[in-house]
């Protein structure tokens, strides 16, 4: 039996509204008026499990925590005062992933890629 994701728990996500949902194996069904961050917790997940952790610098949040039914997890911090984002995988924090690049940073390396796939 192939993982699933068990639980997500998102804080002050734009600074408007915290998500606390538990999934289950098999379909899971959203729903939700306009506006109360359907597409954002879509985005949210997807980032996490594609590991584009960069996306981040994009989403205001205080905390972000994903759990997988295997108890793997990828925790998410965003501190506030210096602009950097904590990963830790697993319960631990990953050194190798430095997230206190700022939105400038990435936009100037999205386009530079953009701009080299343009040219070859």
């Amino acid at each position: 039996m192939s993982a699933y994701i068990k639980h997500i728990e998102a804080k002050g996500i734009y600074e408007i509204f915290d998500i606390n949902l538990d999934f289950y194996q098999g379909v899971n069904v959203l729903f939700a008026k306009n506006g109360k961050g359907k597409t954002t917790l879509l985005h949210i997940i997807a980032n996490l499990l594609n590991e584009d952790y960069e996306r981040f610098a994009f989403i205001d949040f205080d905390y972000i925590n994903l759990r997988m039914s295997d108890e793997s997890q990828v925790e998410l911090k965003n501190n506030r005062n210096d602009g950097e984002i904590i990963l830790s995988l697993n319960g631990v924090e990953d050194k190798k992933n430095p997230f206190n690049r700022n939105k400038e940073e990435i936009n100037k390396s999205f386009w530079s890629e953009i701009f080299l796939l343009r040219n070859d």
